[in-house]
């Protein structure tokens, strides 16, 4: 049953919103950034999601605070969506190696 979004994108996995679930299988890198002021995005984000959109660091900080909040937010939602992906191979993968050989 879908909630109010908070994005326009409404990205499903097996029918749910795909930022509600849960990844099987994850790895703990133990990487951690955070943002000087807290509450806002970290900057190294900031520029990972300028590259991820096609602009340069300059063409970033001189687009306007709601562009830059769209971007991040498609950034943001295109990673976790790669990792969804991941998660499905790797648990597949995993299913596979458990069946016996024909």
């Amino acid at each position: 049953m879908w909630h109010l979004a908070r994005t326009p994108f409404r990205v499903t996995r097996h029918g749910e919103p795909i930022s509600l679930l849960p990844l099987n299988q994850t790895v703990n890198t133990g990487v951690r950034y955070s943002a000087i002021v807290p509450g806002l995005v970290p900057e190294i984000e900031e520029r990972d999601a300028g590259r991820f959109n096609g602009y340069t660091w300059h063409e970033w900080r001189t687009l306007h605070y709601a562009e830059r909040v769209d971007n991040i937010a498609y950034y943001r939602l295109s990673r976790l969506i790669d990792m969804h992906k991941e998660d499905a191979v790797a648990t597949e993968t995993r299913r596979k190696s458990r069946l016996p050989a024909r």
